[in-house]
Parts: structure tokens; C-alpha cells; sequence
């Protein structure tokens, strides 16, 4: 017997979300991110999320790729490349401009990748590989759209501070009109692949959805960490 389709009164996005609604809000409100806002935040710690975050970009951009592969049609493929071009001249060129604080580009790339990047990123990739274009959009998701709401709130908070605050370019791409308009694009074009889902397929992308989330929670558990070996 072939198993109904779900009728969605949510978006597919809302769907996803409520099913981790406990670790979404985890992802959403860490400590880091709580320092990062006042300028509290070690500058050292902050070095080294900067260099895991570039390592997790470059292989988040073969994703996008890897999701253009996977697109059957010329608007997902087109949708997919957009993704990697925002990637490498949007999220990975922020980057490259901390060479002020003594990083370069070739630092950065040479660094040696985390346990926590290492697991999320090879994670991500598994589902590319072994899924569809949809199960790798929903990989994507969570870091997509999680720091779409972090910037969103912490330009909207009067208590973050920008002035003097060494991360105001951080708060201010991710914050900003470019950062949010893309994810917007995004989370509508994700939103367009939930009608008609069978339970068995929005069960996977759930559990999909929160295990990225969990490993975002894990990479913010890193970065106040810092660069300290885990044992």
C-alpha cells in the first residue's frame, strides 16, 4: 500500500524547525554568538572559528556544486551555481579580509581541520552522495538560514553594539540586505518542495534537518572552545 501524502498547514521550513524547535533555539542563541554581539569575544577564539569556518565554506561550496549535479532541471542547476558564486565572493571573500588581524589566505587554508568540521562537513556530503537534490537542500538549510536569523536579530537588538565592536563586519554581512534577500530566495525555493511529500520522505528530511542542526550547535561549542585538542 503506497503511504498518503502529507498535507502541509505548515511550511515545509516550519515543519522542519518545529521538529527541532529544542535545538534550533540552541543553535540560535549560543554564548558565542552572545559574546560575538557585545564584542566581549575572545579575539583568539574568534581567530579560530574564522579558520574552521573557511575550511567548512570551501567544503559547503562543493555541496552547492554537488546539489547542482543532483538539480533536473536548468532552474535548480542555476539555483545550485548562484549558491556557490554567493559562497565564494560573499561568505569565503569576508574571510579573506581578517588578513588585517595576521591571517592570510594561505593560513587559512592550511589550518588543520577540527573534529567538529570534519564531522558536519563529511556529514553534509554523505547525503549529497547518497540522497537527492532535496535531501542536500535540507543539509544545507540550517546554516543557511540559521545565520540569516542571527544576523537578522542581532542587527534588530538594541543591545548589540557595534560601534568599536571588532565583529561588526561579521554582524553586518549576515545582518545585511545581501546576506538576508538571499535567504529569503532561499527558504522559498525550499518551501516550494512541500506539497506532496509522502510522511516516510518528510521523516528523513527532519532527521536530516536536525542532525545538521545538532552539528551547528557542536561548531559553536568549538569555536568557545577554541583551539584547545578534544581528547
Amino acid at each position: 500500500m503506497v503511504a498518503p501524502n502529507i498535507k502541509q498547514e505548515k511550511t515545509l521550513l516550519e515543519e522542519l524547525k518545529y521538529a527541532c524547535k529544542d535545538v534550533w533555539h540552541e543553535y540560535t542563541h549560543p554564548e558565542f554568538i552572545d559574546q560575538l554581539q557585545d564584542g566581549s569575544l575572545d579575539i583568539e577564539k574568534f581567530r579560530y572559528y574564522l579558520k574552521q569556518d573557511y575550511l567548512y565554506l570551501l567544503h559547503y561550496t562543493r555541496c552547492f556544486a554537488l546539489m547542482a549535479y543532483k538539480g533536473e532541471t536548468l532552474e535548480e542547476i542555476q539555483f545550485a551555481l548562484e549558491g556557490t558564486l554567493w559562497i565564494t565572493e560573499g561568505e569565503l571573500e569576508l574571510h579573506r579580509q581578517y588578513k588585517d588581524w595576521g591571517i592570510d589566505t594561505h593560513e587559512l587554508e592550511d589550518s588543520e581541520e577540527s573534529i567538529e568540521c570534519i564531522a558536519y562537513t563529511r556529514y553534509m556530503k554523505d547525503v549529497g552522495m547518497s540522497g537527492d537534490y532535496l535531501d542536500l537542500m535540507i543539509a544545507i538549510a540550517s546554516c543557511y538560514i540559521g545565520y540569516g536569523e542571527i544576523g537578522q536579530r542581532l542587527l534588530a537588538d538594541e543591545k548589540t553594539i557595534l560601534e568599536g565592536n571588532p565583529y561588526k563586519e561579521w554582524i553586518s554581512m549576515y545582518g545585511g540586505e545581501g546576506y538576508q534577500s538571499s535567504t529569503v530566495e532561499f527558504v522559498e525555493k525550499l518551501n516550494s518542495y512541500g506539497e506532496g511529500l509522502s510522511k516516510k520522505k518528510l521523516d528523513k528530511l527532519k532527521f536530516i534537518f536536525r542532525e545538521v542542526t545538532r552539528l551547528e550547535v557542536a561548531f559553536w561549542d568549538m569555536g568557545m572552545r577554541g583551539d584547545k585538542k578534544v581528547k
